[in-house]
């Protein structure tokens, strides 16, 4: 249970800190719609955190049987996709980069 709830916190905080850094980033070029953070170096940061925040769930949840545990990773990825989308559309839409 312990590495369950690691693993949402790295989740949690890297969707946070990475979307700290973009705005950062766009504050410093003096125009909120460009200078943003590089696609490609978002991704690079957060695919191997996702690979890091599914093997702590995985291995979290070792004391259940297959099916239950497949259950319950397919339910965290979901709700961690919908937080994801959620706090990042808000970003977005919130501090005025796009949103129409």
């Amino acid at each position: 249970m312990k590495k369950i709830l690691i693993g949402w916190l790295l989740l949690l905080s890297s969707i946070i800190v990475l979307n700290g850094t973009d705005y950062l980033a766009r504050r410093k070029d003096g125009h909120i719609k460009t200078g943003e953070l590089d696609e490609t170096v978002y991704w690079l940061i957060q695919c191997p955190i996702i690979l890091i925040v599914v093997y702590l769930w995985w291995t979290g949840s070792k004391r259940l049987d297959w099916p239950s545990k497949l259950l319950l990773m397919l339910f965290q990825s979901g709700l961690a996709m919908f937080i994801w989308f959620y706090i990042t559309l808000s970003y977005i839409c919130y501090a005025g980069i796009d949103c129409t």
